[in-house]
């Protein structure tokens, strides 16, 4: 694997920080000069089926006064149209404090310190998770709630504009932490490369969010939650 896909050719060098560009493709030129490799194809990870049925594992540690919970399921690939969307819906759901998993688990009923939910978009679809630590004894209380939270937020309660309005801006409020650092801005732009995004595509972010109404919202909620 290392011999065919580890290459030149597959290879992109992302550099950020106080440097001289001229000066450091010199020294890339040099230190990589030997470096070679045959032209490799795309690598095409398996596609991965979203199972038709739940399933519960349970690992049992008797005694244990907290239970760490995870549920989720195969979500979406990162070149998904509905990715902003996806982005607010779970933001709502339970990508921040404010939450409506955070509000029903832990400020109503007092099962978690705090419980949240996310979406890894990879090339081909990646994880939605849920995670908590909830009360051992709360255990089937709390994953009814998520279910139900989860049920609410596809189809009988979907998202309010009061919801979609801080979700948006919570997002929008919080994007420059993903470049206060050279290496937070390696991490973001190697993250372009990776997924054939345009360079712009930060720059248009809230933009972007601007566009999501209710409705597309709530297909987008639908669609994969």
């Amino acid at each position: 694997f290392h011999s065919r896909f580890l290459v030149p050719g597959r290879a992109t060098i992302v550099v950020a920080g106080d440097v001289d560009p001229e000066a450091l493709a010199a020294l890339l030129d040099r230190r990589l000069s030997g470096w070679s490799g045959p032209q490799a194809g795309a690598l095409e990870p398996p596609e991965i089926e979203r199972s038709s049925l739940p399933r519960l594992l349970l690992l049992d540690r008797p005694g244990a006064v907290q239970a760490v919970v995870r549920g989720g399921y195969v979500g979406l690939a990162r070149s998904s149209p509905d990715y902003d969307h996806v982005l607010v819906v779970n933001q709502i759901l339970g990508g921040q404090f404010s939450s409506r998993l955070n509000a029903s688990l832990r400020e109503e009923r007092g099962l978690t310190y705090g419980v949240r939910s996310s979406f890894d978009c990879r090339k081909r679809p990646g994880p939605f998770t849920v995670s908590a630590s909830v009360q051992t004894e709360k255990v089937g209380e709390a994953l009814e709630q998520i279910r139900i939270e989860l049920e609410a937020i596809a189809g009988s309660r979907p998202p309010t504009q009061l919801e979609l309005d801080d979700a948006r801006r919570s997002l929008i409020e919080g994007h420059p932490r993903h470049f206060e650092t050279p290496g937070a801005l390696v991490n973001r732009f190697a993250g372009l490369v990776i997924h054939d995004l345009p360079v712009d595509n930060d720059a248009r972010f809230a933009d972007r969010l601007a566009e999501i109404n209710l409705d597309s919202l709530a297909g987008a909620a639908s669609r994969h939650i």
